[in-house]
C-alpha cells in the first residue's frame, strides 16, 4: 500500500503549457493587408467607372453633335432668307417658300433638341426653333400690316418694326448660343473651318 502511495505521489502533476499566439499574429496581419488590397480594388473601380462615365459622356456629345451641326448650319441659311427692316419679304409665293423651309428647319431642330445629351442642350436648341418661328411671324405680320387696305400710321409701322428686330436680335442670340455648344466644325486635317456666317 505504501508502495503505490509513493508511485502516484511521484507521478508529476500535468501542468498548463502557455497557448502559443502565432495563429493571432498571422491573422492580424494579414486581416489588414486584406483590407487594403479590398481598399485598393474599391479605388480602382470606381476609377474605371468614372472614365468609362466620361467616355460614354463625351461619345454622347459627339453623336449629338454630329447630328445637330449640319441643322444649325442650314438654320444659318435659312435666318438669311428672312428679312429685317428696311429690308421687305419678296413677292408672296417666294415669302411663302421661306416660311416653309423656316417651319422645316424649325421642326429639324426640334428633332435634334429631343435628342440632346443634357438639359441646357435641349433648351437651347428649342430655343433657337422658337426664335426663328417667332422671327418668321414678326415679318408675317409686318407685310399684313403693309399690305392692309388702311395704311398703317407710321407709329404702327415703326412699332412692326421695332418688333421684327428684336425678334432678329433674339434669334442671333439663340443661334450664337447652340454655335457655341456645337463647337467649331473641323475639317479632314483637324483644323476648325471657317465659320458659316
Amino acid at each position: 500500500m505504501t508502495a503505490t502511495a509513493t508511485v502516484a505521489s511521484s507521478t508529476p502533476a500535468s501542468t498548463s503549457a502557455p497557448v502559443s499566439a502565432s495563429s493571432d499574429s498571422g491573422s492580424t496581419g494579414g486581416g489588414s493587408t486584406w483590407g487594403w488590397w479590398a481598399l485598393a480594388i474599391v479605388a480602382l473601380a470606381a476609377v474605371a467607372a468614372g472614365t468609362w462615365a466620361g467616355l460614354r459622356r463625351r461619345r454622347r456629345w459627339a453623336q449629338w453633335r454630329a447630328v445637330a451641326r449640319p441643322v444649325a448650319r442650314q438654320t444659318h441659311v435659312v435666318i438669311d432668307l428672312v428679312p429685317i427692316p428696311p429690308q421687305r419679304p419678296a413677292d408672296p409665293g417666294q415669302w411663302q417658300r421661306v416660311r416653309e423651309e423656316v417651319e422645316h428647319n424649325a421642326e429639324d431642330l426640334e428633332t435634334v433638341a429631343a435628342g440632346a445629351p443634357n438639359d441646357q442642350a435641349t433648351r437651347v436648341t428649342r430655343g433657337v426653333a422658337t426664335a426663328l418661328r417667332e422671327q418668321a411671324t414678326a415679318v408675317e405680320a409686318l407685310r399684313l400690316l403693309e399690305a392692309a387696305p388702311n395704311a398703317p400710321t407710321g407709329a404702327e409701322l415703326s412699332q412692326a418694326e421695332e418688333v421684327t428686330r428684336h425678334a432678329r436680335g433674339d434669334l442671333d442670340a439663340s443661334q450664337a448660343r447652340l454655335d457655341a455648344l456645337i463647337g467649331p466644325q473641323t475639317g479632314a486635317d483637324g483644323s476648325p473651318s471657317a465659320s458659316i456666317n
